[in-house]
């Protein structure tokens, strides 16, 4: 009967695991492969028949393209961190966890590499940093709560849990997520979007992926909109089950840039859906 069940876990996992990294993943039935950073690192993973329940899968992750001090490093520790999900997450899947602390501990070792370098400015670089300063200045001045006196105490309610975080950008598209914490209703998540849709600048997005997670008893009030970006609404629901986020409304904005990002955008944007709502909880 536990043999059965960790199987439909597995099996379900996996599911999750290929609408996330589409076509950054190959996986079977008791292993898989995950690129990250453009192919710079592959993360391979071995599931044991009685995994999650009572054995850990055995995860290695390789830099491909540098062979550096820190690089050795973080593939020696996340051999170690593996075990350390599978124990915090007692019994239940852990394989996504471990890869975004595996792509959280590649990307702080990039930054400390980066810190100090000279960013070189061209003409598309400032008009990225002015939009960024343009959301900002939004983000701002909604915290302020400026042209919110409607007295909707839902409205006012919502916009104390309402976080907007650091925009990214990638290849000229400008991608930021917008957390509500706490979010016990359909009343926040429509809250949510009308308290954002008082930005300007949220308003010209190209889209806003919507996914929420709310408990409701034993079970979720969960669902997605994808605002014209085919299925990313779903990969966005699909984390925030993997992640086991609880009563939160997330809403990734994505500014074109006139580059397409194929995959990547899917990546992109679960990737400041996870920051942003690990960011959430540190601060909460």
């Amino acid at each position: 009967r536990m043999g059965d069940d960790d199987a439909s876990k597995r099996r379900d996992e996996l599911d999750a695991l290929r609408a996330i990294y589409a076509d950054d993943i190959v996986a079977c039935a008791d292993a898989l492969t995950v690129t990250l950073f453009d192919g710079a690192w592959r993360c391979a993973v071995e599931l044991p028949r009685s995994y999650p329940s009572t054995s850990a899968p055995k995860g290695d992750a390789l830099a491909l393209k540098s062979r550096t001090t820190r690089a050795m490093e973080i593939e020696r520790w996340a051999s170690e961190a593996m075990l350390d999900a599978w124990e915090a997450a007692r019994g239940e899947v852990c394989v996504f966890d471990w890869l975004e602390r595996v792509r959280r501990e590649i990307e702080d070792a990039e930054g400390d590499e980066d810190e100090g370098e000279d960013a070189n400015s061209d003409d598309s670089t400032t008009s990225l940093e002015d939009e960024l300063a343009a959301i900002a200045a939004e983000n701002a001045r909604r915290a302020r709560g400026d042209g919110g006196g409607d007295g909707d105490a839902t409205i006012a309610d919502v916009r104390r849990r309402l976080t907007s975080h650091e925009p990214i950008i990638e290849k000229k598209s400008i991608f930021q997520a917008h957390v509500c914490r706490n979010a016990t209703s359909m009343d926040d998540v429509d809250a949510t979007l009308k308290i954002l849709a008082e930005s300007r600048k949220f308003r010209e997005a190209t889209h806003n992926i919507l996914a929420y997670r709310i408990e409701h008893g034993s079970t979720f009030r969960q669902d997605f909109d994808d605002d014209g970006e085919t299925a990313a609404g779903g990969r966005l629901l699909r984390v925030l089950q993997l992640s086991d986020a609880r009563n939160v409304v997330v809403v990734v904005s994505r500014w074109y840039g006139g580059v397409k990002l194929g995959p990547k955008r899917f990546q992109v944007i679960n990737t400041v859906a996870l920051d942003a709502l690990a960011a959430t909880a540190a601060n909460a």
